[in-house]
């Protein structure tokens, strides 16, 4: 005979575990492009974003980042679209850096957002690398549509943000900015991620992982490697960095 409380009890169980497993809350504009954060993401290709090397102080944990002053904007959501961004222009032809703009629909604000102008229609936008440049005329290697290709529409992101340096000083040697706001409506905010702070999720049909999108996250301290099984490995995140009061 079946026993009827453990089906249930399973049903149950097997539910809390779906409804758990979007990105945060459902997206809070209806204009989002990315569903609900349940897409199948499938194997995520983050060698476009594996372009350089990065120096920077290394945080214990997803909380104590978003306690930093390295991560004054905190959010969650879902990659909408990428959008070509400015151009650094060196003082010589291969010091071009080229970047795109990583439109996310804002499902979680955790740091950052209340009183402030940094989401642009419910969505934050995020400057990434282009990568190295390729040919006789030294244009990107990597299109928009290998950036679509290897993060698609719909996955699930947490992002530790800074604002985007505004001028091209520092950026490229004798540098100068070709449309400072390609990408983004005028004088939208521009950010861009700190090294540990762009976390994507992965999912398949049989679960979901969580994968660094500048570095490995099985190479961050012990602190970043989710142990909560009843829940996604995204929503862990979320909710460790709301129990320290971070709350929008």
């Amino acid at each position: 005979m079946v026993d009827v409380k453990k089906v249930l009890t399973l049903v149950v169980a097997t539910t809390a575990v779906i409804v758990l497993g979007g990105c945060g809350r459902q997206p809070i504009t209806q204009a989002s492009s990315g569903g609900t954060g349940n897409a199948k993401t499938g194997k995520l290709d983050v060698a476009v974003l594996r372009t350089r090397e990065y120096d920077h102080l290394v945080f214990d944990s997803p909380e104590d980042l978003a306690a930093s002053r390295a991560a004054p904007v905190v959010v969650a959501g879902e990659v909408a679209k990428f959008s070509q961004g400015r151009v650094i222009i060196g003082a010589v032809p291969d010091d071009n850096l080229y970047n795109v703009v990583m439109q996310v629909d804002v499902t979680e604000q955790l740091k950052g957002i209340n009183g402030t102008d940094a989401l642009v229609n419910r969505q934050v936008l995020v400057e990434l690398p282009q990568g190295p440049l390729c040919g006789s005329d030294l244009t990107p290697c990597r299109s928009l549509r290998d950036f679509e290709a290897a993060i698609p529409a719909g996955t699930c992101v947490l992002l530790f943000l800074q604002p985007a340096k505004t001028s091209a000083a520092g950026m490229a040697d004798g540098g100068r900015t070709v449309d400072p706001h390609a990408g983004r409506p005028a004088n939208a905010p521009l950010f861009t991620a700190y090294p540990q702070g762009l976390v994507f999720e992965q999912a398949s049909d049989v679960d979901k992982k969580l994968v660094g999108g500048f570095e490995d996250l099985e190479d961050q301290p012990e602190g970043w490697q989710p142990k909560n099984r009843s829940m996604s490995p995204m929503n862990e995140y979320i909710n460790r960095i709301k129990s320290k009061g971070f709350t929008g």
